[in-house]
């Protein structure tokens, strides 16, 4: 079974950061991540058990929370102007 990779290098550093595109972005991880805690529902050990499956669908709601922050600071402007990853 394949593990996740590392979050990859970006390709627009150093260009204009496009607040559409990255809100359009946002809302697709936002329905993928809602599929995912649709399938997590269909264990026979669902969240509400005080094992590992508890610790999937929390991480869900944590990933679907930064999210949501993320997209709140996009609509606010917070990343507007040109992209400089700040890898410190």
């Amino acid at each position: 079974m394949k593990r996740l990779n590392r979050a990859g290098m970006t390709k627009h550093e150093f260009k204009q950061f496009d607040r559409e595109l990255e809100l359009k972005n946002i809302k697709n991880m936002l329905v993928s991540l809602h599929k995912l805690a649709e399938k997590h529902n269909q264990f026979q050990y669902t969240g509400e058990t005080a094992t590992e499956p508890a610790r999937i669908y929390q991480t869900l709601w944590d990933c679907e929370s930064a999210l949501y922050n993320y997209q709140i600071d996009v609509e606010h402007g917070k990343y507007d102007g040109i992209i400089d990853m700040d890898r410190d």
